[in-house]
């Protein structure tokens, strides 16, 4: 008749098993007055969908003949009943059949997009009249299909963040985190530095891998939400997929090592002196000119017997 209902109201007996149904439009009743009347809204309030209609279906079951008996109907409405080509539409009768949603994630599988194949849906149906379904319910059901560990790379990032690196975004900082958390999937944080010096928080993602694509990913995806401004200056690790990734994405950004990655590695690397350390966190706050740097790293070199260190050797050629 062109109506979606809902269970209102139901019974079991002593054992579970059901003993009364019951049954009503989705239009039945009608919202709340304290909602209605609200002067202090911030949001627009929803459309009205429910007007007090009264159809109605109830059934229950005879304990004598064990059969079911009408016990409430009434199947007139209180408004216009929507169009015989629109009722697939309402929400009990929308349904993505076995062979579009197996089709559809053969689809996605290959990098097509949802949106795209509604399209082609729409395109075979004749018309979206034809389908029975809509874009929402593809989604929901691709969804459906993301459980077992098939989580792949993951970006959030909401307003603050994106008004801050509006505000804050010419530094921009990666901090990789390598499979601490629960889930055993390597999370980037992209971090920044506002104008009192607290850290600030730019966005992050949980990724499948640390690959060059997957970082190029990140990459790409970071800058379609930040309206595509690019950083001045990236700070990173050292890690060389990550700066494979910036080469290819962000050429024009200056590239940096962070100071307390290099400071946590100098510890672990080089079992010397503690002098190293203090020495080497010297040349990466100094002011020196490329000459001088040169004379004084491998003087420091000498006084240490660190001129064979495989860890300091590798770490002048990024200076």
């Amino acid at each position: 008749m062109g109506f979606s209902l809902h269970i209102h109201d139901g019974r079991r007996d002593t054992n579970s098993a059901p003993i009364m149904k019951h049954w009503v439009y989705s239009r039945e009743g009608e919202r709340n007055k304290k909602y209605i009347e609200r002067t202090n809204k911030i949001r627009e309030p929803r459309a009205i969908t429910r007007v007090n209609c009264q159809a109605t279906f109830r059934v229950n079951l005879d304990k004598k003949s064990k059969t079911w008996v009408v016990g409430s109907f009434i199947p007139e409405h209180s408004h216009e009943l929507a169009a015989d080509f629109e009722t697939q539409f309402h929400r009990p009768h929308r349904m993505v059949k076995d062979s579009n949603n197996a089709l559809a994630n053969t689809l996605k599988t290959v990098g097509i997009k949802a949106s795209q194949i509604m399209d082609f849906f729409v395109n075979q149906a004749w018309g979206y009249e034809n389908l029975g379904f809509g874009l929402k319910d593809l989604y929901n059901n691709l969804d459906n299909e993301h459980e077992e560990n098939r989580l792949a790379n993951l970006f959030w990032a909401d307003f603050v963040a994106r008004l801050d690196y509006s505000y804050f975004g010419d530094v921009l900082a990666f901090d990789s985190t390598y499979k601490t958390n629960e889930y055993g999937k390597p999370l980037v944080i992209l971090l920044g530095v506002n104008n009192h010096y607290a850290t600030i928080f730019f966005g992050c993602a949980i990724l499948t891998d640390e690959m060059v694509e997957t970082y190029t990913w990140v990459l790409e995806t970071f800058l379609f939400a930040m309206n595509n401004k690019k950083p001045i200056s990236i700070i990173i690790d050292g890690d060389k997929a990550m700066r494979k990734a910036i080469k290819k994405i962000i050429p024009e950004s200056r590239h940096r090592l962070h100071i307390w990655h290099l400071q946590r590695n100098a510890q672990s690397k080089v079992h010397k002196t503690p002098e190293f350390l203090t020495k080497f966190k010297d040349f990466m706050l100094g002011n020196f000119s490329p000459e001088e740097f040169k004379q004084l790293w491998q003087k420091m070199l000498d006084e240490l017997g660190l001129p064979n260190n495989d860890w300091v050797n590798k770490i002048y050629s990024k200076r």
